[in-house]
């Protein structure tokens, strides 16, 4: 794990270095990486959850490498692979006080493709975002034999975002809903599904 992201880290860097040649608004192709927080929401049909289980939603993180290619002045395609350390859990509650905690997807690699519009005029321009996103589990502990473990995730992310130009950089606050399609399974729940909030920057060269 820590390999991985130390290998992130510095594609990131590398590639935002590499390019640094032109002018940020009128490259055709921009390299860069990303940095920010998600926060989990697992829902289900099933109200109130069986064996009197619980959802836990709370706050995570993910970085990641993206490529950014103008296809017109406003559209663009944007593919990104991310590492996303997501914090949902399903909670049972235990005789003996303990409680067994279940993790939905504690690390999952993502394989993301934007359309990027962006709208208005100028060096900074908002823009809106959508594209399919698959969720591989990356690092899936189970520790007993009755957990589960998480499957593949295929989710459709929206957004929107503003674009900050620089003369060598490009800067992206970034705000985007992931809904995913696929559902869980789980031994003692009906299927259920993970969808998220993200909030990241871009940071492209």
């Amino acid at each position: 794990m820590r390999h991985t992201i130390i290998l992130l880290l510095i594609s990131g860097i590398s590639v935002t270095g590499f390019s640094q040649s032109e002018n940020a608004s009128d490259q055709k192709l921009q390299l860069g990486f990303n940095f920010g927080i998600n926060y989990s929401n697992l829902q289900s049909d099933e109200n109130p959850l069986s064996n009197s289980a619980e959802f836990s939603n709370a706050l995570g993180y993910q970085m990641g490498i993206l490529v950014d290619y103008s296809l017109t002045d406003r559209l663009s395609l944007n593919p990104r692979v991310e590492i996303a350390f997501n914090n949902g859990t399903v909670i049972f509650p235990n005789a003996s006080e303990i409680q067994d905690v279940h993790e939905v997807l504690p690390v999952g690699l993502d394989i993301i493709t934007y359309l990027i519009y962006e709208l208005g005029n100028g060096k900074n321009r908002p823009y809106i975002l959508l594209g399919p996103d698959v969720k591989l589990p990356y690092l899936d502990k189970v520790r007993a034999s009755y957990q589960f473990s998480s499957s593949t995730i295929v989710a459709l992310d929206f957004g929107i975002g503003l674009n900050f130009t620089s003369e060598k950089h490009s800067f992206s606050p970034e705000l985007r809903y992931s809904y995913g399609f696929s559902k869980q399974g789980h031994p003692f729940l009906k299927p259920f599904q993970l969808h998220s909030i993200s909030l990241v920057v871009n940071v492209k060269s």
